[in-house]
């Protein structure tokens, strides 16, 4: 049975690699074609004209659907449960909507490739910037789980 403090640190490795992977591919996509990179879409692979902006307001919109579920997870939490138990629920609870905002990540990446718009450039830190909110802080995890401060301490270490 893994202890507290493992099952944090892997909730974090979880969610660094969530948003590295996206990132990654990112720089990779962005620095070579970074001069190209338009309002107007005159260099795209694929113009999608205003349904660029359709697509940057439905990968935002989804983003925050997805990173606003977890919060009515939590009221499922007992104090009566076991910190490993409360912090499983937690990963578990989370692990859905990480990896749907680095789906949604990776496809914003795609789709700054094909219509070379800065437009995903924007949809892209947006993003970011939403993860970023949502980290799995301690204080976030012993804010949500109602954590006692002996369980608190025990995740300290």
């Amino acid at each position: 049975m893994r202890q507290p403090k493992e099952i944090v640190e892997r909730l974090n490795i979880l969610f660094y690699a969530m948003v590295g992977l996206p990132m990654l591919l990112f720089a990779w996509i962005y620095l070579p074609i970074k001069d190209m990179l338009s309002w107007q879409e005159s260099q795209a692979i694929l113009p999608l004209g205003y349904g660029s902006y359709v697509m940057a307001m439905i990968l935002a919109a989804a983003a925050i659907w997805a990173l606003r579920i977890p919060k009515n997870k939590f009221k499922q939490v007992q104090q009566t449960w076991s910190l490993n138990h409360k912090l499983q629920f937690y990963t578990k609870a989370y692990s859905k909507p990480f990896l749907s905002v680095m789906l949604l990540s990776l496809w914003s990446v795609v789709l700054l490739y094909l219509t070379r718009s800065q437009l995903f450039v924007v949809v892209y830190a947006l993003l970011l910037f939403l993860v970023s909110l949502y980290r799995p802080s301690f204080q976030r995890i012993c804010g949500h789980l109602h954590l006692s401060k002996e369980e608190q301490s025990v995740i300290k270490g």
